[in-house]
């Protein structure tokens, strides 16, 4: 039975993580602007809302499969905190991880 239970821990590079964060940056600045300039304040709660599902899809599809958690730091308090911090700063947070993952690419 456990022979057909897989995971889906496919690795992604880093490219293409980048990709999927810039296009929902884009997305997000794009609504904001669009509601700032149009003065339309219900595309501000579309833009949170938009935020919050971004995030949790940038922990599932990216952080997921971009790094991996080494056995020793595998605990619930360091999984659980970095993905929270993930998830509510995005915008600042990935970067600050494609820098880290590119640096230490390169050296």
């Amino acid at each position: 039975m456990d022979a057909n239970i897989e995971q889906s821990n496919t690795v992604i590079k880093l490219r293409v993580a980048f990709m999927y964060w810039l296009i929902c940056l884009a997305i997000l600045i794009l609504c904001f602007l669009i509601g700032g300039y149009f003065n339309i304040q219900s595309l501000g709660t579309v833009g949170f809302i938009f935020y919050l599902c971004a995030g949790i899809y940038l922990s599932k599809k990216v952080l997921a499969n971009l790094i991996e958690w080494h056995q020793m730091y595998n605990t619930l308090d360091n999984v659980t905190s970095d993905k929270l911090k993930y998830l509510a700063l995005w915008p600042v947070m990935y970067p600050i991880l494609f820098m880290k993952l590119g640096v230490q690419k390169i050296l």
